[in-house]
């Protein structure tokens, strides 16, 4: 599922990235931490960035940042890619940290 009208930047569902399978990277997994911590669950070891991404999702929504992160992407004059979008959250959610 990519947006046609500007493909070169458009965010991809984890499942079509071509580096999905990779283990998930330090921001992923410091994210998905913070996120854990919040809503009170436990991350699995191991996650590639695709399963990663997904969960990040599943987490946001449990503790309400993902409506806090839909305005970030808005707020960019450029489309941003999902990696450009997670390390964004990633800046953003240790601020408070």
């Amino acid at each position: 599922m990519t947006d046609q009208t500007n493909a070169g930047n458009a965010i991809k569902d984890p499942q079509d990235w071509t580096t999905g399978d990779e283990p998930a990277t330090g921001a992923q997994e410091s994210y998905l931490q913070t996120l854990a911590t919040e809503a009170q669950e436990d991350v699995p070891d191991g996650l590639t960035k695709a399963d990663a991404s997904r969960k990040i999702d599943e987490l946001q929504e449990k503790t309400g940042r993902a409506a806090r992160i839909g305005h970030l992407a808005a707020e960019e004059d450029d489309p941003l890619s999902q990696q450009a979008v997670e390390d964004r959250v990633v800046e953003v959610a240790t601020q408070g940290v």
